[in-house]
């Protein structure tokens, strides 16, 4: 339906790697700093920007134009996930969801039914994520859940303070979310997200993001890399050679290595050829 791309926060880059050698090249052409998200769709990437709304390029990343017609205030162009499909897009914002049917031109605000949580002045929705026809974000102040493609939201039983669940991925028919922000340290729903369970890793920190692997899932956390082989019920860390402070953002497989992005005071980009077990620096 949609394709994701990790987007590594620290740097706009497009990276060529292999066992052997990684080279980094800035995207001069691209929006500068809080890059968040990036997707691709049928060739057309779309960027997510923290302050700058939504781009997207036709020419593979040479070119950037910005798409955010109806994203009308600075609250709403603090774009952090995108989620396409087709023409529609949906742009999770600090001013809430906003939905295009047009790829992007025009933008309207869908977040009825999403609250703004005590000691919040916005929505904070960090997240969109689409699980059969249902679609899920994580607010400042709870997990919400459509079924009527953004129309209206309801809360379901996660909410609180600083929640903010993001990352959502679908492992062996069990939903999960990250946390990032303390206890719990994630969430899990093993009924297509109409409620969710605490996750937590064992004192392995709270998580950041998550990769799904037929009899694996990989966590990133805010110290490390963490893997699960029984659904998320334990968790080892693999984490030997990642940097001090290493908050892993992304996990992805490509060619058969792991690569990891760290951001904050470890940032960098890893790469694992024994599955986590040791992790070697390409981000030169």
């Amino acid at each position: 339906m949609y394709k994701k791309i990790i987007a590594l926060a620290i740097l706009n880059v497009l990276f060529t790697i292999s066992i052997s050698h990684a080279q980094w090249t800035q995207i001069s052409s691209s929006p500068q700093s809080l890059v968040r998200d990036i997707v691709e769709f049928s060739g057309v990437l779309y960027l997510a920007h923290g302050g700058g709304g939504v781009y997207k390029s036709t020419d593979g990343a040479a070119t950037w134009q910005p798409i955010s017609g109806g994203l009308n205030t600075s609250q709403a162009k603090d774009v952090y996930q995108l989620l396409v499909n087709g023409d529609v897009i949906y742009a999770a914002t600090v001013d809430g969801i906003y939905k295009s049917t047009d790829a992007g031109d025009n933008w309207v605000k869908k977040s009825i039914g999403i609250t703004i949580g005590p000691g919040a002045t916005y929505e904070f929705t960090e997240s969109i994520y689409m699980h059969g026809v249902n679609l899920f974000t994580g607010a400042f102040n709870g997990i919400y859940r459509s079924i009527d493609d953004a129309e209206n939201w309801t809360m379901t039983n996660v909410g609180g303070h600083h929640v903010w669940a993001k990352n959502f991925v679908e492992h062996n028919g069990i939903l999960f979310a990250a946390g990032n922000e303390g206890f719990p340290d994630g969430y899990k729903s093993i009924d297509d997200g109409v409620t969710w369970d605490s996750l937590n890793f064992n004192d392995l920190y709270p998580s950041i993001t998550f990769f799904s692997e037929p009899f694996k899932l990989w966590a990133g956390t805010i110290h490390g890399v963490s893997l699960s082989t029984d659904n998320g019920i334990s968790w080892e860390q693999r984490s030997n050679g990642l940097t001090p402070d290493p908050y892993s953002s992304s996990i992805m497989r490509l060619h058969g290595t792991l690569v990891t992005s760290l951001k904050f005071g470890g940032s960098g980009v890893f790469r694992s050829v024994d599955e986590g077990l040791n992790w070697q620096n390409i981000g030169d």
